[in-house]
């Protein structure tokens, strides 16, 4: 993982995480950390108008609109 920085999380949730982890695709905490954090993020921010209409387009060739 890139370089960054630290969060803390009760040891407890690590140590379920550590389990999950086993049967994933992630190497590592920190890595799934990130996933989630950048899916929260991508699902709740606001898109800009550019990054809207490119969407629109995708979704658009695929048939979906």
């Amino acid at each position: 993982m890139t370089t960054g920085k630290k969060i803390i999380i009760p040891e407890n949730l690590f140590r379920q995480l550590q389990v999950y982890l086993e049967e994933s695709i992630f190497a590592s905490v920190e890595d799934l950390a990130a996933y989630i954090l950048q899916d929260f993020l991508d699902k709740h921010t606001t898109k800009s108008p550019k990054e809207k209409k490119i969407v629109e387009e995708r979704l658009r060739n695929l048939g979906y609109l």
